[in-house]
């Protein structure tokens, strides 16, 4: 896997969600690492950190849509429980079979969708916003 980095095109225009996206990009390249080097512990270690500021980024930025008055807050948050469920799935499998070969793409997989499809929705929303204001 290729090093996952926060472009322009990536990122919503709000600062703590842009924060939280890059934090989470920079431990799943880290992970990356890890998984090559056959670092179980470090892996280990490394998803668990993931898990909880995936968690905690998930609670920041549903209550920062609502903040904004974000009219597809309720479609988005079942896009962040999908994508919770999806990712907890995936953790749970691992430390059952262990991380296999596809790990760290299924992993982006389900980051990505949130990073990219999900969030896209809200950054048009906030350009529309600032032009009305």
């Amino acid at each position: 896997m290729k090093p996952f980095h926060m472009s322009p095109t990536l990122m919503t225009g709000h600062i703590q969600i842009d924060t939280e996206h890059e934090h989470l990009l920079v431990l799943l390249n880290q992970f990356d690492r890890l998984l090559k080097t056959n670092d179980d512990e470090g892996c280990a270690a490394t998803l668990t950190e993931l898990t909880e500021a995936l968690e905690n980024h998930l609670i920041n930025e549903e209550n920062i849509l609502k903040g904004h008055r974000y009219p597809g807050v309720a479609k988005h948050i079942e896009q962040h429980e999908a994508a919770k469920n999806a990712f907890l799935e995936l953790v749970k499998e691992s430390r059952q079979n262990g991380y296999g070969l596809n790990f760290s793409d299924k992993l982006i997989a389900i980051l990505a969708d949130d990073l990219i499809t999900a969030d896209l929705d809200f950054k048009i929303y906030l350009e529309k916003m600032a032009h009305k204001g």
